[in-house]
């Protein structure tokens, strides 16, 4: 039984690592031809069901049929708008219906939208510097993909850029900015697969540690410590653990270090994540 499991987590991990190594113009593309094959078989379908409609109109005739014809005619209906989605929205995308090309765009055109979106917020966004360095144990990648699927899927926040330092050292970004529960939370999930982490982050970011720059890690105890670059010390007590939210302490949790001289060189790029 454990064997099985073992087996089934490795096959995920090739099939996510197989799945990474797709471009987002090939994924576009698949799903677009996906598309294309649902609405022909849609289409194929429809025209299947008014040749029986008609078939029970010529046998049995209307009156005695009446149930089965309405019934047959609705979901031909639903069948022929279905299929015709993607040439619907070729039409109002070109007639600037903004309504209808909306209601009828498939998941193809959806991706290529917020892909639109997501460049040009990227080509004008400044970061805030937010930066997260983790040396790894274990799985990041596979990590990060869990990450943007809870926190940027269907949007344009919250992109996580992975760039490799050097052998096991990371390098995590934000070039679209980081909302902080989401930030956090990775944080902790990280602590799971790396053998060290540390966030520097905009003090203001955290909502509530002071100073210009704060220094985040994870300690063995589980709890969340920070320093900032004006001298004090923060944790997550327990009661704040879900949101995240920093309180002073006077028990010296760690020392800060500034913020890391990193030269991010786009040999060094590695995914975009979202």
């Amino acid at each position: 039984m454990r064997n099985d499991i073992a087996r089934r987590a490795e096959k995920n991990r090739r099939d996510n690592k197989r799945e990474r190594g797709i471009s987002e113009e090939k994924k576009l593309r698949r799903q677009r031809i996906d598309d294309i094959i649902k609405s022909i078989y849609y289409l194929g379908l429809a025209g299947f069901c008014i040749y029986l409609i008609i078939s029970i109109i010529f046998k049995y005739g209307i009156k005695d049929a009446v149930l089965a014809i309405i019934a047959s005619s609705c979901f031909t209906i639903w069948l022929l708008i279905d299929g015709m989605k993607p040439f619907l929205h070729l039409i109002a995308k070109r007639k600037d219906w903004t309504r209808l090309a909306s209601w009828s765009a498939s998941e193809a055109d959806k991706d290529e939208e917020i892909k639109h979106k997501r460049e040009q917020k990227m080509a004008h966004h400044h970061s805030d510097g937010t930066i997260i360095l983790a040396t790894e144990s274990g799985d990041i990648r596979e990590l990060l993909d869990t990450y943007a699927f809870e926190y940027s899927k269907n949007h344009i926040d919250n992109i996580a850029q992975l760039w490799q330092i050097e052998g096991d050292c990371y390098a995590i970004t934000f070039p679209c900015g980081v909302a902080r529960i989401p930030l956090m939370d990775l944080l902790y999930d990280l602590y799971d697969e790396c053998s060290e982490i540390r966030l520097w982050t905009p003090s203001y970011a955290t909502k509530r540690t002071t100073g210009m720059w704060t220094m985040v890690t994870v300690n063995s105890d589980y709890f969340m410590v920070a320093a900032s670059d004006d001298g004090r010390q923060w944790i997550v007590p327990e009661e704040d653990e879900e949101q995240f939210l920093f309180k002073e302490t006077d028990i010296h949790q760690i020392d800060f270090q500034p913020y890391p001289n990193v030269f991010l060189s786009s040999d060094r790029k590695r995914e975009l994540f979202y």
